[in-house]
């Protein structure tokens, strides 16, 4: 069994690495900075949702490895929403 302690800076690893998805991106929305606010507060589930909305918005492209972290993430955090769906959808062709 995974210690709490361990669990979080796992999850905080595991977010980190997706920081990248938001680097030097341009778009509507301070995603970057909300995202290290939330991540330095450990309020994981809001870091993670400012990356899943950035991809959502319109014109952003969504990489299925990215899709698949996202998803892990979300059942590591017991997190039940539509996220992952609406992102799936936009990597969808046709």
């Amino acid at each position: 069994m995974i210690a709490p302690d361990s669990h979080v800076e796992k999850l905080k690893a595991d977010l980190k690495a997706l920081r990248g998805v938001l680097e030097g991106r341009s778009g509507p929305g301070d995603y970057l900075q909300w995202f290290d606010e939330f991540l330095r507060e450990c309020e994981l589930d809001l870091a993670l949702h400012s990356v899943c909305d950035y991809l959502l918005e319109d014109g952003v492209g969504v990489e299925v490895s990215i899709v698949e972290r996202i998803q892990a993430l979300h059942a590591l955090m017991n997190l039940d929403d539509d996220c992952v769906e609406r992102l799936r959808s936009k990597t969808r062709v046709g």
